[in-house]
């Protein structure tokens, strides 16, 4: 990827490499799916499940320099769902919080600067930090663990929802490879094409 150790990495580059790190070693029974530009593959996904569990990322830009308030509603509904491990937020050098919930308007996190041992039980939000949606950096990646074909089948139930009730905002869905066979192809005669310019 023609990074050094130690340099910082944008949140998509950590999770593209960790990605094909995780598929290029077979015997972990593990796979990796990583979204390209923000739109996810259920073909794919379903592709690797055979046999191991996928870890899937979708490396998401929401905003410029601060989280866009539009995607604050879909961010609760992705926080929602069954098979969210975490929402990362890894803008900032030095900065990434692994965002597990949240309250009113303010994310749960747990920091992976501060290791501490696994709860025996249910972990509460007296055991979380907390911040503020509208003072987290913009770049994000949304992780998954898919274990099984029924996960997957709850799994993209929830993110066709998200996607029914906000749109595009955090990510799309490419369409099957089935429903592509049968889309429409409109060729255009450049012949019958008249561009009329205005003088500037």
């Amino acid at each position: 990827m023609g990074r050094r150790i130690g340099e910082w990495h944008a949140p998509s580059v950590t999770s593209r490499c960790l990605s094909g790190l995780i598929n290029e070693n077979l015997n972990v029974g593990l796979r990796s799916y990583c979204a390209v530009d923000m739109t996810i593959d259920l073909e794919k996904i379903g592709e690797l499940l055979g046999g191991a569990k996928v870890l899937v990322w979708i490396p998401m830009r929401l905003g410029v320099d601060s989280l866009n308030d539009v995607y604050i509603g879909p961010i609760k509904a992705l926080l929602g769902t069954v098979t969210l491990t975490s929402l990362t937020v890894r803008g900032r050098p030095n900065s990434a919080l692994y965002f597990v919930g949240f309250e009113n308007n303010d994310l749960l996190y747990l920091d992976p600067h501060y290791p501490r041992p696994a709860p025996r039980e249910n972990v509460s939000c007296a055991d979380l930090g907390r911040v503020a949606f509208y003072s987290i950096d913009p770049c994000l990646v949304a992780g998954f663990v898919i274990s099984d074909a029924d996960i997957l089948a709850k799994w993209t139930e929830e993110i066709v929802q998200i996607k029914t009730a906000y749109g595009d905002q955090l990510f799309s869905i490419k369409a099957p490879a089935s429903e592509m066979e049968h889309a429409t192809v409109v060729e255009i005669d450049s012949d019958m094409v008249e561009i009329d310019f205005e003088p500037i």
